[in-house]
């Protein structure tokens, strides 16, 4: 596997526990991986009422434009979201992994409602396809996943193509969600379609999932009688190892909300990156180039 033409720039593993290790090493060829019982059940369960509350407010165009995605609704929206955001089991295992200072960059809650929700499409969420650094090894981008509830095929988990953050794959053929094409996709439309070399991420409520931001995944369709969702939160694990085009993207200046309570930003604030330079950010493109292979 190739490595970054910038050979400083990677985790660090020299105090790595074995576990963490192995973590890591995961993420790295795969492009995912699972940390067991991250967030306690008292968590989850003010998750649920948090985002459950949020939701239920979506217009029915809101529903209809989400149809593939259930929602997609930024953190930002309540303030009790910054505990989840900034829970520290979570960032304890990303420095176990060799990431000593992760910034958080966005979050969503994507919710599938029940019973009619149609499968998610395949995609990947890398957007510097122009950067050499977007074809090496190191992670530029993280998601880390807390399901809200246990998650199977019968409820809309998690899908992946193993390895596909680093090796081109026939699903990189299909356009990105922001083409009319994917977004409108039906059920039977290769972008919605199971894959022979996809691998189900299945979970329970409180597990976290870290990949890749650029590992092609997707999601099942939710058949159950229960709301399945997610909290997809964005971090950038080496923001300080980064060329400077790519931290003036993670790195604007970011103001607390005024419905916000001092509480809560004082939990997230030190998680903001702060780009004090002058130069562009690196040029936004979804479609991964020749490089990769």
């Amino acid at each position: 596997m190739a490595h970054s033409p910038v050979s400083n720039i990677g985790p660090s593993q020299r105090d790595a526990a074995p576990l963490a290790h192995a973590l890591l090493d995961q993420l790295i060829e795969h492009g995912y991986c699972t940390v067991a019982d991250v967030a306690p059940p008292a968590l989850i369960a003010k998750m649920r009422r948090v985002t459950d509350a949020i939701v239920a407010q979506m217009s029915e165009r809101e529903k209809r434009e989400r149809r593939l995605q259930g929602s997609l609704i930024d953190t930002m929206a309540h303030p009790a979201l910054s505990e989840i955001i900034a829970w520290p089991a979570a960032l304890d295992a990303l420095r176990a992994m060799g990431f000593p200072n992760p910034k958080f960059f966005i979050g969503f809650i994507i919710s599938k409602p029940p019973e009619t929700a149609p499968p998610l499409y395949w995609h990947q969420d890398g957007f510097t396809w122009d950067e050499p650094l977007s074809y090496t090894d190191t992670p530029i981008q993280l998601f880390l996943m807390y399901y809200l509830v246990d998650t199977t095929p019968h409820n809309g988990c998690l899908r992946v193509i193993p390895g596909s953050h680093r090796k081109r794959h026939e699903l990189h053929k299909i356009p990105p969600p922001d083409r009319k094409e994917t977004k409108n996709a039906q059920e039977g439309q290769p972008a919605l379609a199971p894959h022979p070399d996809e691998v189900d991420v299945c979970v329970r409520a409180g597990d976290l999932v870290i990949g890749d931001h650029r590992l092609l995944h997707s999601a099942h369709a939710n058949r159950s009688t229960e709301r399945r969702t997610c909290l997809t939160l964005w971090f950038c694990p080496l923001y300080d190892q980064l060329p400077e085009q790519f931290q003036a993207i993670y790195g604007p200046r970011r103001n607390k909300p005024a419905h916000w309570p001092d509480e809560d930003w004082a939990r997230l604030a030190p998680l903001y990156a702060h780009y004090q330079g002058k130069v562009a950010p690196a040029n936004f493109n979804r479609l991964p180039g020749p490089q990769l292979k």
